[in-house]
């Protein structure tokens, strides 16, 4: 009679934990080939569940989610940037039709007294005259007199060493100068246009730019995240 002996071969109580392995406790952290874990989910993994995951891979998915900030922050900037200026192009735009206007009427105005003051033989007055007038005609801080006496008239005359009959044109003199720089004012918006547009061209070069050194920076560090992430690392 021959006997069988059976042997039955008892399981642990528990396995070794392993790079991947499933775990319970969310937060929980091991040794595992002398390198840390922490028992969390794994980022690059799809509808992962908690398993032993590489603290360098937390590591990496903080530093890839920071780059990724970062890049997303510096678009939004730059978007808003660009927003506001294409809208004060608009506006400037806008403005620059009925400027243009204005501009050219204040030409023909100039054009009319440099006329008028060259008839009496004025073709050039000293701006040191510009300041006494305006001196003659301040009434207080901020307030001016529309017109100027008889008397002040021959006041200045005998200050500029002319005659009377030419304080007249050369005061008409002063205003088609004063008309040009107020054309040259009206069309401040155009260059202003000018400059937006310059600008944004700067602002679109810098976002191109700044984007593309961005991206292949997150690219590299998603690499390495997802190479500090690979499941059974």
């Amino acid at each position: 009679m021959v006997l069988i002996a059976s042997v039955t071969t008892a399981s642990p109580s528990f396995a070794a934990n392993k790079s991947g392995g499933s775990c319970t406790k969310a937060n929980a952290t091991t040794k595992i080939g002398g390198d840390k874990y922490v028992c969390t989910k794994n980022p690059t993994v799809k509808n992962a569940k908690l398993t032993w995951v590489w603290d360098q891979c937390i590591s990496a998915n903080n530093d890839y989610a920071a780059a990724q900030k970062a890049l997303n922050d510096s678009l939004d900037q730059s978007t808003a940037e660009l927003a506001k200026i294409d809208a004060d192009i608009a506006k400037y735009s806008a403005q620059m039709a009925v400027n243009e206007a204005k501009a050219v009427k204040a030409e023909n105005n100039a054009k009319d007294l440099f006329a008028k003051a060259a008839a009496k033989g004025i073709t050039i007055v000293d701006k040191a005259f510009k300041a006494d007038v305006k001196r003659v005609l301040t009434i207080s801080a901020g307030e001016t007199k529309p017109t100027i006496t008889a008397n002040e008239v021959i006041a200045l005359a005998a200050q500029w060493k002319t005659t009377v009959d030419k304080v007249a044109p050369m005061i008409q003199w002063l205003s088609a100068d004063d008309l040009l720089i107020q054309a040259d004012e009206f069309r401040a918006a155009g260059k202003t246009v000018d400059s937006l547009k310059a600008q944004r061209a700067k602002t679109v070069n810098f976002q191109t730019t700044m984007k593309n050194s961005a991206t292949t920076s997150l690219q590299s560090t998603k690499s390495t995240r997802d190479q500090a992430c690979k499941p059974g690392l």
